[in-house]
């Protein structure tokens, strides 16, 4: 229940400046959930080991520089988590990116990303 929550509290800053559709969001988790542990399962074409590393390494400097000094508790952080993404889809948009597919994007890497850990891979 509390995955669902911080998806969806993650969902209500993405759609504050995408405005997906429930079918669009629900679609995506059918799809990576479907995909899970298959050879389809990738972010954006890129396999989960080939990124890994890289997203390990936003989200310790995520923790460190922002996460760690302003929430105290972990039900805090799909709050810091959903302004952080919609800042990151703004700035997508500001450079040319449409709303919506930059808004699916954003949902279907934050999907796949909940479903990694170091003992994942």
């Amino acid at each position: 229940m509390e995955s669902a929550r911080a998806f969806l509290s993650v969902l209500s800053f993405v759609n504050a400046v995408s405005n997906l559709k429930e079918e669009q969001v629900a679609g995506i988790a059918v799809e990576m959930t479907n995909s899970l542990g298959s050879d389809r399962f990738n972010i954006w074409g890129m396999t989960p080991e080939s990124v890994y590393p890289k997203i390990k390494e936003c989200w310790d400097g995520i923790y460190n520089n922002m996460t760690a000094n302003y929430c105290k508790d972990p039900s805090e952080w799909p709050m810091l988590f959903g302004i952080t993404t919609q800042m990151i889809i703004l700035k997508a948009i500001e450079a040319g990116a449409g709303a919506e597919e930059a808004g699916l994007m954003a949902m279907q890497c934050a999907y796949v990303i909940s479903k990694m850990d170091d003992d994942s891979l």
